[in-house]
């Protein structure tokens, strides 16, 4: 019972703290793209990636799934601009 209260409290925790970081980007910007979206998307994958390399790391393989992603959202979000 006490890791489901851990798990709501955490769910909630991290979805205000989203919402709050989206609004911030979002009123910095003042422009119809969602940037605040964008931003958090992009915090939330590179905090993954970082976990998920420091689990891999005496895999190579999957240090290069790791860097193939990070490449690929760098050359989409460059495709944006």
């Amino acid at each position: 019972m006490i890791k489901l209260l851990f798990l709501m409290t955490g769910g909630a925790l991290g979805t205000l703290a989203r919402y709050a970081a989206s609004g911030l980007a979002h009123r910095m910007t003042e422009t119809l793209f969602p940037v605040g979206t964008l931003v958090v998307n992009s915090a939330g994958s590179l905090l993954i990636g970082i976990a998920v390399l420091n689990i891999l790391a005496n895999n190579i393989l999957g240090i290069i799934f790791v860097f193939a992603g990070f490449f690929a959202t760098h050359f989409l979000i460059n495709a944006m601009k």
